[in-house]
């Protein structure tokens, strides 16, 4: 039999077992749960500070102007709108191609891609399906250079390569091909024939009336009134001769004093033919009847088919003054205004229809003209203006 305190021994030893394995076992709960938190507070960390990896369908124009424009972030649940301008670093549109950006926003951090695309090409301007030049000879590149340019919308105006073969076939006749190519290689092309009229005899006899007309207006009314009183000398003396038959004395000294009587020279006959000479064929087509003319716009000469002088008189923003407009189909068309600048010295503007731009420059001292960014601005939309009354914008 067992003593009793034997028995004591063996319980005591029995309890301190059991709360041994009690401790133990709450310790390990403890320890569990409190790795639990920290699992879960380290899983927020994670979640908050992973970036989200955004891909943008959108696509950037070369060139464009993203100050405000914004573009479209796609969660689970929600869309946000972002803007271009806070990505990190700041997008350049004047470089094509495929970049990487960090976008923070709202305690979020994003991967974006941005893709800058150029999808404009070239433009010509003054190409026609068939051009023509008249001459002896006539170099045909450089004359299609002053008709035809061509603009990029973001690098402005671009070089154009012409290749030029002569139609086997057709003598004087050529096929002509125009190239241009932009900065990101972008090109266009354009075909079309160029027809070379020889005129040799022709042109000859034009170019000695053409600088006969340009002498002065003094040389002119000499070299007229030398000549076209004579014919009209006797129309006004047949009256006499008839009376003075039997006085051939009388003739004599009638003679001697016709010169007196010369007022011919001072009559407007000859002015008018000096004012009106005859038409000059220069190969530029006639100028259209004008619509729509700036308001107090007057012919004053109309001296070939293809060139029309304007009296005008307008004040420009800064001061100056433009006194006459010259519209001319030649190269492409042009208006250009006559006039004094700012410092009242004389100037000449020419608008250029295939280039849309305006040029000027001072008449008689070098130097360029006195003009504020307004008169510019003005002398280009009157010029514009005159030549869409003709039909040539």
């Amino acid at each position: 039999m067992v003593n009793k305190r034997e028995l004591n021994q063996h319980t005591k030893k029995l309890l301190v077992s059991i709360v041994t394995i009690v401790v133990v076992i709450i310790a390990i709960a403890i320890g569990v749960f409190m790795n639990k938190g920290k699992e879960v507070e380290s899983n927020e960390e994670i979640d908050t500070k992973e970036p989200i990896k955004v891909s943008i369908e959108q696509i950037v124009e070369y060139g464009d102007d993203i100050a405000n424009k914004t573009f479209t972030i796609h969660m689970e649940d929600l869309t946000k709108e972002a803007n271009f301008i806070d990505l990190d670093p700041t997008v350049d549109t004047m470089t094509v191609g495929t970049t990487e950006h960090i976008l923070e926003m709202e305690n979020e951090i994003f991967d974006v891609t941005v893709v800058v695309e150029d999808t404009q090409n070239p433009q010509f301007k003054g190409v026609k399906d068939v051009i023509e030049f008249e001459g002896e000879e006539v170099d045909i590149e450089k004359e299609l250079r002053k008709l035809i340019n061509a603009q990029d919308p973001v690098d402005g105006e671009l070089e154009v390569v012409f290749e030029i073969e002569e139609d086997k076939d057709k003598g004087n006749n050529f096929h002509v091909t125009a190239d241009a190519t932009d900065k990101n290689g972008n090109k266009t092309t354009e075909s079309f024939s160029v027809v070379v009229k020889t005129v040799a005899k022709e042109e000859k006899e034009e170019a000695d009336k053409t600088v006969e007309e340009s002498k002065p207006t003094s040389v002119a009314s000499k070299s007229e009134n030398d000549s076209k009183p004579k014919q009209e000398k006797p129309r006004q003396e047949q009256p006499k001769q008839k009376e003075q038959k039997k006085e051939k004395p009388k003739q004599e000294e009638q003679k001697k004093e016709t010169p007196k009587q010369e007022k011919p020279k001072s009559e407007n006959k000859p002015k008018e033919k000096e004012e009106n000479p005859p038409a000059l064929d220069t190969g530029a087509p006639p100028l259209n009847n004008p619509s729509g003319l700036p308001s107090g716009a007057t012919l004053s000469q109309e001296l070939l088919p293809s060139y029309h002088m304007y009296s005008y008189s307008k004040s420009i923003p800064g001061g100056g003054s433009i006194t006459s407009v010259d519209v001319s189909s030649d190269y492409g068309g042009s208006a250009t205004m006559i006039g004094t600048d700012n410092d009242g010295n004389n100037f000449i503007a020419r608008y250029h229809v295939n280039e849309d731009k305006i040029g000027y420059q001072m008449i008689g001292p070098m130097g360029k003209p006195n003009f504020t960014p307004d008169d510019v601005s003005l002398l280009f939309e009157i010029g514009r203006a005159f030549a869409r009354a003709y039909g040539m914008q």
